[in-house]
């Protein structure tokens, strides 16, 4: 029996040794910068284009870069628009390629989008990318191949959108809970045997969405604006939880991995404890 336990203990510590090793590595491939204007956060993708993972200023309009730092953007990142609270608007330029997982889904902020541009060179859209998202309706551009699953899920205010015949791919429950939406594309469409196979109402026909830009730069020329450290860190002392005490989604997922560990090694001991009595 002191053999079993040592040899569950050592699979316990290895696991844990494992988890922590591929964290290092993925903050190591995954390091996340400030761009030289300070409007984005961003990543380095091995290919040598960038990611953008967070929009730092907060305007009724967002039009995102199409290169950053001399990298150019071909995808967006999890919840790039995080507490924007004035984000009506957001315009994705020409060369991304990919909206990742929860792209544009946030629990604080999405509810105040209305209105999301997608660019014609967009090929796949990630699981949840518009979870929760306030948008009213959204045209999928020609070219994109896939959408992911619960990709539009929860999104109350959607009520049209337009999927073209280059989507071939459906996830499951793409419009879970989004009980007002109804499908546009062409007679005959894979969009269309979808509609039928899930019973959303289907209609023959496109359109696209417009925003107004006025005067807004792709790119970013003035940097976000710069809070005092002194202040800002009285401001922390005030509250009884440090304002950068919040986990990443990689840190849950590995607290995770290691609690089911963890539960799986005590499952297997007291099982072998009760076979033996």
């Amino acid at each position: 029996m002191k053999k079993i336990t040592m040899i569950f203990i050592a699979v316990f510590l290895f696991s844990i040794f494992c988890f922590s090793t591929s964290a290092s590595e993925e903050s190591k491939q995954e390091e996340k910068l400030t761009s030289s204007d300070g409007a984005y956060e961003y990543i380095i993708k091995e290919d040598g284009t960038a990611k953008l993972t967070k929009c730092l200023f907060d305007e009724e309009t967002i039009v995102t870069p199409t290169e950053i730092d001399g990298h150019p953007i071909t995808a967006i990142g999890y919840s790039m628009v995080t507490k924007n609270q004035n984000t009506k608007n957001v315009i994705v330029s020409e060369g991304v390629l990919v909206l990742e997982d929860s792209a544009f889904s946030n629990w604080d902020s999405i509810y105040h989008t209305k209105k999301i541009v997608l660019p014609s060179t967009l090929k796949s859209i990630g699981e949840r990318s518009f979870f929760c998202a306030g948008i009213t309706q959204i045209s999928i551009p020609d070219g994109v191949e896939e959408i992911g699953d619960l990709a539009f899920q929860s999104c109350n205010s959607l009520s049209r959108i337009y999927i073209p015949q280059s989507v071939t791919k459906f996830g499951d429950m793409i419009f879970l809970m989004s009980k007002k939406v109804k499908i546009y594309s062409e007679a005959g469409s894979p969009a269309e045997e979808y509609a039928n196979k899930n019973g959303i109402p289907f209609e023959v026909g496109r359109f696209e969405v417009e925003v107004e830009t006025k005067e807004i730069s792709v790119s970013i020329s003035s940097p976000a604006p710069v809070i005092d450290e002194a202040v800002l860190t009285e401001f922390e002392k005030a509250l009884p939880v440090q304002v950068n005490n919040t986990m990443s989604l990689e840190n849950i997922m590995i607290i995770s991995g290691i609690c089911f560990m963890m539960l799986m090694t005590a499952g297997v001991f007291f099982y072998f404890k009760l076979r033996k009595e």
